[in-house]
């Protein structure tokens, strides 16, 4: 059989070879490769997707990959595909839509790590000092055993090199490294690790910096607010790494009685809470709540608003209902969204 795959890949029938998977040789067959034809055939006759052509199937095929139009979001559009036809355009439109909001939601995640670190890195220069044995001092910290572990252990991880710019250049030059440069060098994961060590009115000087945050008792602001980052960096890394956006659902914990004090009813309620939990829904009123000013926080909104305006425009109005159903959001999804901002 692997002869036979080889000997069809160097000489190409009209339907080249689409690899799915891997094969054990001289035993079964783990996952059966299927040509681009084969492939077009199931999406027709098994998937009912509606194909206007088969060398544009095939092309896009090619393009996107069965497994990125179909396997992320079967489960999904088992509904939709129940009701009515979804053509292959409207499978690569969803994909596209996701690409597009992972940009958005990725570069607003960035932004608000950019602020945490900013927030952070300024505490620890006025309060401990800007030099590397002043602010990872372990003393200054309300656990001085695990705060020394915490920079410990960055310092034993390979993929963290401060031997590149920027702190290379303060450390040929001055010997030593700030901390806004210090943190600049380090994950997300890390930065957080070292924002818990901090003494709880540190930490809540930091957390004051966002408004919304300022009506809490300290424990509770505290509690919500590192639950809401970790949330973020949660989807963070999936992006990073490749993932899915839309119907990504996090394990991530927030305690819902904290959240709806910054949220009006409106928006999210108890009972949808359960609903939208861990999904994308909740991530955007999520971002819409740590960026750092109005303006970030309008501009987040009118530039999700114009990416969902383009693909109305483009699509017929069953894919924005399909778009829905994949990312779980309720009808009015870009008025809540809206109305998030205070």
């Amino acid at each position: 059989m692997a002869k036979e795959l080889i000997s069809q890949r160097d000489s190409p029938p009209v339907c080249l070879k689409a690899y799915n998977g891997g094969f054990s040789f001289g035993v079964d067959i783990l996952i059966e490769s299927k040509t681009y034809c084969e492939l077009k055939s199931i999406l027709q006759n098994e998937k009912n997707i509606n194909i206007i052509s088969d060398e544009h199937c095939i092309s896009l095929l090619k393009t996107y990959g069965y497994f990125n139009l179909i396997n992320n979001y079967k489960t999904d559009l088992t509904e939709t595909l129940k009701h009515e036809i979804v053509s292959i355009d409207d499978l690569v439109h969803l994909k596209e839509f996701d690409n597009d909001l992972q940009s958005l939601v990725f570069k607003n995640l960035i932004k608000i790590e950019t602020t945490l670190k900013s927030h952070l890195s300024y505490l620890m220069a006025t309060k401990f000092g800007v030099t590397e044995n002043e602010y990872k001092n372990h003393f200054s910290y309300k656990n001085h055993i695990s705060a020394k572990k915490v920079f410990k252990n960055i310092e034993n991880k390979k993929h963290i090199n401060f031997n590149k710019l920027p702190a290379k250049h303060y450390k040929d030059k001055y010997n030593d490294i700030p901390p806004w440069v210090y943190l600049k060098h380090i994950p997300l994961g890390d930065t957080l690790n070292i924002f818990k060590e901090l003494n709880t009115d540190d930490k809540a000087e930091i957390i004051n910096e966002w408004p919304e945050f300022q009506q809490f008792a300290v424990k509770d602001k505290i509690e919500i607010f590192i639950e809401l980052i970790y949330f973020c960096k949660d989807f963070r890394d999936s992006i990073a790494h490749g993932g899915r956006l839309l119907n990504y659902i996090s394990d991530k914990k927030i305690k819902f009685t904290l959240l709806e004090k910054m949220l009006k009813p409106s928006i999210m309620n108890k009972k949808e809470f359960s609903t939208y939990s861990g999904g994308f829904f909740l991530l955007t009123l999520i971002i819409t709540i740590l960026l750092p000013s109005l303006k970030e926080k309008n501009r987040f909104s009118q530039e999700f608003r114009s990416f969902y305006n383009l693909y109305l425009q483009e699509t017929e109005n069953h894919f924005l209902e399909m778009f829905h159903m994949v990312a779980n959001l309720p009808e009015n999804y870009v008025i809540r969204l809206q109305n998030t901002i205070w």
